[in-house]
């Protein structure tokens, strides 16, 4: 079995939490919590690239899987996850809760987030061009023939749109301050964090995140968001 090298994957200099269908949110929040208030120098990435061990044909599997049911794909739970980080670590500041000092010093209390959606049919066919080496022009061949074969579609009105046939993933950088190494990267999104509350001052609550009381956003709505940044 080939093993596929995570060129794409989160680089060094960032604490990485990978985000499966079936990962529980609240042990996942608590982590990235801890982390988000303890190192303010190494940002936090949650994304649902594979995992560095994949191989070829798990990745393969895990895209079919996703198309046939959109529910095993992991951008819904992701962006989930991500609102509930975001939610306590700004009530826990506002709310006076937090004994980190260098958070309540901050300007913007919130995160600063960076949003970068793919998909993976394009990340395992970047995986394939560094593994091959001399082999690259049959994978471009392909990459081109299915191109094509998408353009005919649409220009004989076959279809009322291209096909639809990538698979998305996403990564989520949070950080206390701005990521330089991240900043004016064309696939890259910025969202400044918030100055104000999302809740009254003084009246934080505790979140239940337990697996019955969240719902993941839906994986058509993410779908949508790709398909905005990312036209075929």
């Amino acid at each position: 079995m080939t093993t596929v090298s995570p060129i794409n994957s989160p680089d060094d200099g960032f604490h990485c939490l990978r985000i499966t269908p079936n990962i529980k949110i609240s042990g996942c929040v608590s982590i990235a919590l801890t982390h988000l208030k303890k190192v303010d120098s190494i940002p936090l990435c949650l994304h649902t690239l594979p995992s560095s061990s994949a191989t070829a044909e798990s990745v393969e599997k895990t895209i079919a899987a996703s198309k046939r049911n959109p529910s095993n794909n992991s951008v819904g739970r992701l962006i989930s996850i991500v609102e509930i980080i975001k939610r306590e670590f700004e009530s826990e500041h506002f709310s006076g809760s937090t004994t980190d000092k260098s958070i309540t010093n901050t300007v913007k209390a919130g995160l600063h987030q960076y949003n970068q959606i793919g998909s993976l049919e394009s990340w395992q066919a970047e995986n394939e061009e560094m593994r091959l080496g001399d082999e690259l022009e049959d994978v471009i061949e392909k990459i081109s023939e299915r191109h094509d074969l998408i353009v005919k579609e649409f220009l004989n009105e076959e279809r009322k749109r291209p096909r639809r046939t990538h698979t998305p993933y996403m990564k989520i950088y949070l950080s206390r301050s701005p990521i330089s190494s991240l900043e004016g990267k064309s696939n890259i999104y910025h969202q400044q964090p918030t100055s104000t509350p999302r809740r009254g001052k003084g009246t934080s609550q505790p979140v239940d995140v337990s697996m019955d009381s969240i719902k993941p956003v839906s994986i058509n709505h993410a779908n949508r968001i790709y398909t905005e940044v990312a036209p075929v």
